[in-house]
């Protein structure tokens, strides 16, 4: 080689390293500009970003796209040979795989079947290619193929024409995809799909009750160490839906009034609004939790352990209205009425018939005569029988009415069943003289004549019967048996428990006494000497019959208020006010 060939290849090898020196600075530059940061330091860690990464790298733009292969190896036999046809039927510009360049990416996960390749009545357009034991993903480059006209031997050419993604798994994903969607069936919005080496559940189901079947399937692979992934949701629109059905089951209709609203926030049902009971709220949330749908296992022994986090869950927010003021207990009118009847009957007659004669006489001395001159004169009485009758009928009516105001219900403090008690009493005195005598001087003393009722009441649920109490005494006077005697009293008692109808009367007991006195005589004989009596026939007899008869009446009414009560006791003593 002379010195002129020299020189010029000296001056090629260094100007071929000075432009490798600035396209590897210009490279250095337009990586710092694309969001590298420059290495400085020996070890120091790069920083980028998915997008510069990507942006870095070789672009692909095959004319025919890309298509996805996924092989499974064979687990009893990791060196069996397993494969999977690629077809390039849809490039028309090639005949046959023999005139494709076939560069795969990452080398040792695949290979070629040349002999399936190569055998007679192949598919001009089919290629088969075999795992080689090893999990991994590549990619299949087809280019067409040209000749080096040096090294006379293929390589590739200027046309792309598709990109074939290779992805040897230890699981077949595409006979595990078919299986899940097998058991699942066809449900609306659920999209799968396969992602590098996982199966991802995906999509928004639109009928909500289909949630369910596809978590149930899910958690069976999930749980055998399958390669799935759970992204699926709700859709928003089938939760508005329920939202609206559950806000018109919880108000009762449709055309009801609205008290407990429904809406969604992430994924959620909130009820907001407010009731004025806590059983309107409870009901409130059981409708919601019927409505969504079940949140655990089928197992019975895990039936209380949730296993399923992404379903709606039940918000509650409805408050509670200040309670209003309670209504006035009840009340009711008990009526008590005492009723005596007295009808007392005196007869009597005196039969006198004694006839006799009276005798005058005088004695007187005649000097002139000289002896006694007497004179006899002699009356007859009693010549008719005399009668003496007597007859008298006596009728008392005593009526006396009492009417109390009592609480309805049970009472408290009791805590028996029995209605609050209500009382009221009388007490009369009455005067009677009583004469002196050589101790003590003449007075005025009293007899009291008492009155007492107590009475009780209770309502009976859902019917318009009254449970009543009574306990009632009620004394009367009596004649004095005589002017100096003090007065005599009659009692009367009742105790008893009964049910009387709202507004009915009920007599609680009637006394009834009968007395009767009967009395015979005689007068004592004359013992006048100047009476002469022929005969004496006398008879007395004196009958007196007396009938007591005692009622008492109770009658219950239910009543609004206490004013009401009182229009019967202003109707009887006339008040108008």
């Amino acid at each position: 080689m002379n010195k002129h060939l020299r020189v010029k290849l000296f001056f090629f090898i260094f100007t071929f390293v000075f432009c490798s020196f600035l396209r590897a600075e210009e490279s250095s530059s337009s990586s710092d500009e694309s969001g590298f940061k420059k290495t400085q330091l020996v070890g120091e860690i790069a920083d980028s970003n998915l997008e510069t990464v990507l942006k870095n790298r070789d672009e692909l733009n095959p004319i025919y796209g890309f298509e996805e292969i996924f092989i499974g190896l064979n687990k009893k036999n990791t060196n069996a040979k397993t494969g999977s046809p690629i077809s390039v039927e849809d490039i028309p510009e090639i005949k046959d795989v023999k005139d494709i360049y076939w560069f795969p990416t990452i080398q040792g996960i695949i290979k070629f079947d040349k002999e399936s390749m190569s055998q007679p009545g192949s598919p001009p357009k089919r290629a088969f290619i075999l795992t080689t034991g090893q999990t991994g993903t590549t990619q299949i480059l087809v280019y067409d193929k040209e000749i080096d006209p040096k090294t006379k031997k293929p390589i590739p050419g200027k046309k792309l024409f598709k990109v074939f993604r290779v992805t040897v798994t230890e699981e077949d994903l595409v006979v595990l995809l078919q299986q899940i969607k097998a058991k699942m069936g066809k449900i609306e919005g659920l999209e799968m799909r396969l992602i590098g080496d996982r199966i991802v559940i995906d999509g928004q189901i639109v009928v909500p009750k289909d949630l369910r079947r596809v978590l149930t399937v899910f958690s069976n692979y999930k749980e055998a160490g399958k390669p799935v992934e759970f992204l699926a949701e709700v859709s928003p629109l089938a939760l508005q839906y329920i939202a609206e059905k559950m806000q018109d089951e919880i108000n009762g209709g449709k055309d009801r009034p609205t008290n407990i609203y429904v809406r969604i926030l992430n994924g959620r049902f909130i009820l907001e609004g407010a009731v004025d009971k806590k059983i309107d709220r409870d009901i409130a949330v059981q409708t919601c939790q019927a409505m969504i749908q079940d949140q655990f296992k089928l197992e019975p022994k895990l039936v209380k352990e949730s296993v399923f986090k992404d379903l709606p869950e039940c918000m509650l927010r409805i408050r509670l209205r200040p309670s209003q003021p309670a209504d006035p207990d009840p009340i009711m009118s008990i009526r008590v009425d005492f009723v005596s009847l007295v009808r007392s009957y005196i007869k009597a007659f005196n039969f006198k018939w004694a006839p006799g004669i009276t005798a005058n006489s005088s004695y007187s001395y005649a000097s002139d005569a000289g002896k006694f001159i007497g004179s006899f004169q002699a009356t007859l009485s009693g010549l008719f029988p005399s009668l003496e009758t007597l007859s008298r009928n006596g009728h008392a009516r005593v009526l006396k009415s009492a009417t109390l105001l009592i609480k309805d219900g049970e009472d408290a403090e009791k805590g028996n069943g029995a209605g609050p008690e209500a009382s009221i009493a009388e007490s009369l005195q009455v005067p009677y003289f009583v004469p002196g005598n050589e101790k003590n001087p003449p007075r005025w003393e009293f007899t009291k004549i008492d009155t007492n009722i107590t009475v009780s009441g209770r309502s009976i649920a859902g019917t318009d019967k009254i449970n009543i109490s009574v306990n009632a005494n009620q004394a009367e006077a009596q004649e004095k048996p005589a002017p100096d005697a003090p007065p005599g009293s009659l009692s009367y008692s009742v105790k008893t428990q009964l049910i009387v109808s709202n507004g009915d009367s009920a007599a609680l007991g009637g006394l009834i006494s009968e007395r009767r006195q009967v009395a015979m005589g005689r007068d004592p004989p004359n013992s006048n000497g100047s009476d002469i009596t022929l005969f004496k026939f006398s008879k007395n007899h004196e009958f007196q019959d007396q009938r007591n008869q005692m009622i008492i009446f109770v009658t219950p009414t239910k009543i609004r208020n206490a004013s009401e009560g009182t229009e019967s006791l202003k109707r009887k003593f006339r008040l108008r006010k």
